[in-house]
């Protein structure tokens, strides 16, 4: 929850925030807010999603996130450092939107290479990876792609934040609604893998429950209404665990527009 105060200040209005679940506070002018709401409006589409309150809620999180993450990016890649923190930070705070707490502070590291790279823990070239160290690697180009098509069911950085999020909650920790997706995806895996003609969830989904897990959340945040339709019990209790609907979302702005 977000407290928002407007002051005037020597140089303009600014906005005095006070997030409980950052448990911090910040200081924000607010030509700064309506400049990164410009930048998101249109960069991410998640965030035209949002109510106007929500927008701002968002935006202030993406500031707090991104100076409590540290970003390795490499020199090869041509986008702005500024443009590459910012839309990696709202990654982040587009999958804990449904959190009080929302920084998963296990993750400090953001490593971003322009395009795949070679892993010694996966013993091969990958696009992207999520290590309970506390690091996150992205490709920075399948980065991009995932949220130029925003509604092919593929983006990497919410499969690898769907991974860190796990991490962060629910690894080593009694947590009874993430026992009760555990209880509806494995019932949902193991149907799939058993039948030959399945053909809405990609194959990698079924490499492992962490993986479906990932694919899921991938799946519930780009194509969220169909996903509802065809799983209803999974959509469910992803949605519960997230704290979001965005089959709901969708649907909203579907009448809208």
């Amino acid at each position: 929850m977000a407290l928002f105060f407007t002051l005037m200040g020597v140089f303009g209005f600014y906005y005095v925030v006070v997030d409980k679940g950052a448990l911090s506070g910040l200081t924000i002018r607010k030509a700064e807010l309506n400049q990164h709401i410009h930048f998101f409006n249109k960069t991410f589409h998640f965030f035209n999603l949002l109510n106007e309150k929500e927008k701002r809620r968002f935006v202030v999180r993406v500031i707090l996130i991104r100076r409590k993450k540290h970003f390795n990016i490499s020199p090869e890649i041509n986008t702005e450092t500024k443009e590459v923190e910012l839309l990696v930070s709202a990654a982040f705070a587009q999958i804990t939107f449904g959190f009080r707490d929302f920084q998963l502070n296990k993750f400090k590291g953001i490593i971003i290479y322009p395009n795949s790279f070679y892993s010694k823990l996966a013993n091969g070239h990958v696009k992207g990876l999520t290590v309970g160290t506390g690091f996150i690697y992205f490709s920075w180009e399948d980065f991009i792609e995932g949220y130029v098509h925003d509604d092919d069911k593929i983006n990497l950085a919410i499969h690898e934040m769907a991974h860190a999020l796990y991490i962060d909650r629910f690894h080593k920790y009694e947590n009874l609604e993430w026992n009760a997706w555990v209880e509806i995806a494995g019932k949902v895996f193991q149907q799939i893998k058993e039948d030959q003609n399945h053909i809405y969830f990609r194959k990698y989904a079924l490499h492992n429950i962490n993986e479906f897990w990932a694919v899921s959340v991938e799946y519930f945040f780009e194509d969220p209404i169909n996903f509802e339709l065809e799983y209803r019990a999974l959509y469910k209790a992803t949605s519960k665990l997230l704290n979001q609907d965005m089959s709901k979302r969708k649907t909203i702005l579907k009448y809208v527009n």
